[in-house]
């Protein structure tokens, strides 16, 4: 039992996917403080005029409200702005036609909504779906763990009766490998940015968002991409 544990992501990166896609249970880890600077609340794609441009989520909760309760403020049409944005910087790529439609849904079917984590959820698992990732989905919020960093992981992992926990490399400034087997937990990192940077293709820039990916090497190359991580 493979265990994977992430923020919810707004559009997040093609990492994201890899590491979902590589375990048996994805954790939307939920219940910690937004960092205002984080991917949580924005992404980072392409832009017409210059090399990149974010696309953020205003908010209107306090700095360093738990992800979970974190309030958008939609009185702001971030939505109209993140779809423009996106529709002038890839207007020419070579699946603008097949997968603007997409993106621009996604967004829109967000309207109704007002709290960070679900808009990002419902995007994550829309986008799950389209990149036939299949695994279980659970959020952090839902077990109320009194813990932190690396013991929080390993007390998750062993509520959901995990024997392996997937982590990113960003992680190894704080984990120690021998707690996690001294709890029989196998600790496996992801090296997905190293991986994208040898197999992608030509033109695909590995540090920006999914959508990114989706317009400039199109669905069939992203999924490909991520079922071909050489794990397990």
């Amino acid at each position: 039992m493979k265990i994977a544990i992430h923020q919810p992501n707004y559009f997040p990166w093609l990492g994201y996917f890899i590491k979902a896609d590589c375990s048996d249970h994805f954790v939307f880890h939920d219940d910690v403080a937004l960092n205002m600077r984080s991917y949580t609340r924005r992404c980072k794609i392409q832009s017409a005029s210059v090399k990149e441009q974010w696309l953020s989520i205003p908010v209107s909760s306090a700095a360093n409200e738990k992800i979970s309760l974190t309030l958008v403020n939609n009185d702001i049409p971030w939505r109209k702005t993140h779809i423009e944005s996106i529709q002038k910087a890839y207007e020419k790529s070579p699946f603008f036609t097949s997968v603007f439609p997409f993106i621009e849904g996604l967004i829109k079917n967000t309207a109704q909504l007002t709290n960070l984590a679900e808009i990002n959820k419902n995007i994550v698992l829309e986008l799950f779906q389209l990149l036939d990732i299949k695994t279980r989905i659970s959020n952090s919020s839902d077990f109320q763990l009194p813990y932190a960093k690396q013991a929080y992981n390993i007390a998750l992992v062993q509520k959901l009766g995990g024997t392996s926990y997937l982590s990113g490399t960003g992680a190894k400034a704080y984990q120690i490998d021998d707690v996690f087997h001294q709890a029989s937990i196998q600790l496996d990192y992801i090296y997905s940015l190293d991986y994208l940077v040898a197999n992608a293709p030509t033109g695909f820039n590995p540090h920006l968002s999914i959508i990114d990916a989706l317009f400039t090497i199109g669905i069939t190359a992203a999924k490909d991409l991520i079922s071909s991580y050489p794990y397990g």
